[in-house]
């Protein structure tokens, strides 16, 4: 009896959080990032902004989503500089561009533009590197897509798109030089993690 007692407590623990969150106030229930969102903050990736909001509609800087990423991928250490435009050793972001840099997530030279929106091809790449493809995706040229408007980061679009990590905007446009929201990034961050599981 003891032993089954115990078992069932381990149990409970694994499968049931100890206490459900509010949900955010700015998130309808009916909003299609919305299970995405809660399952971002159940992981421990983000609390949102503050006030038990979200942020639903805002965009999401490239230093931000970089910092997302690595935390998906549980990556850290203490890696050189890496971009011309990151030389605040004080800055928030100034460790994590430079292991994003060191672990092939984005190109580790140049200029990052850390306070930039990101955009929703910028995303793809940083994914796709995150999961070892970078270069990879830098190769594949000639690729069949359904989308129309994309031109550059093709190959790393292509991954992402066939893994499952990101969908078009429709079916045949991806809108790839558009600003990504912070529910777009939650949505690909949960499916990141989901595939980076499973690796």
């Amino acid at each position: 009896f003891v032993t089954s007692a115990i078992t069932f407590i381990v149990c409970l623990s694994v499968t049931a959080p100890l206490f459900a969150a509010e949900p955010f106030t700015d998130v309808p229930s009916d909003h299609w990032a919305a299970a995405s969102i809660e399952e971002l903050r159940a992981l421990g990736y983000s609390d949102g902004i503050g006030d038990n909001q979200f942020g639903l509609g805002q965009t999401i800087t490239k230093a931000q989503f970089a910092a997302f990423v690595t935390k998906v991928m549980e990556l850290g250490g203490d890696y050189p500089q890496a971009y011309a435009d990151n030389t605040d050793a004080s800055a928030w972001y100034y460790s994590t561009l430079n292991t994003a840099a060191a672990h092939r997530i984005t190109k580790p030279d140049g200029n990052f533009r850390p306070n930039d929106a990101i955009t929703r091809a910028e995303m793809t790449e940083m994914m796709i590197g995150a999961l070892g493809f970078y270069d990879l995706g830098n190769q594949l040229l000639q690729v069949n897509l359904p989308f129309t408007d994309v031109t550059e980061r093709k190959g790393h679009i292509a991954l992402a798109y066939d893994l499952g990590l990101a969908g078009g905007m429709s079916n045949s446009t991806f809108a790839p030089d558009a600003s990504a929201t912070r529910e777009q990034a939650a949505a690909m961050l949960v499916r990141l993690h989901h595939t980076k599981e499973h690796q």
